[in-house]
């Protein structure tokens, strides 16, 4: 029988769910702010329009992207765990292309 090291991450999972909850419970609030932008006449502030470039809710999710993939790193060096590294990558590729709308230029350069 193979003796498996069991991966032991830096955070314990009580904290790993409090920083979930709050993550959904921010996205949360930015589309509850968005629906009533939209639909009522209390506020008008563009900054909250979940569809616009660099708003609030956008510039919330850059900051998720950067976490997950320095966090990703982290896992990756403390538990020896590369695999993580992959994962680092990808979120920085996310937010890369989120922020800088790489494919949306690499969409209208092979729509021409």
């Amino acid at each position: 029988m193979m003796n498996f090291k069991k991966f032991e991450h830096p955070f314990g999972s009580h904290q790993a769910w409090v920083i979930a909850l709050l993550l959904l419970s921010a996205d949360l609030a930015f589309m509850t702010m968005h629906t009533v932008n939209a639909l009522t006449v209390w506020w008008n502030n563009p900054m909250l329009n979940i569809e616009k470039d660099h708003g609030y809710p956008e510039t919330f999710q850059y900051l998720k992207h950067f976490w997950a993939s320095i966090l990703c790193v982290v896992l990756a060096v403390r538990g020896r765990a590369w695999q993580f590294l992959a994962w680092a990558f990808l979120f920085v590729y996310l937010l890369a292309d989120d922020s800088l709308t790489l494919h949306e230029q690499a969409g209208s350069a092979v729509a021409v």
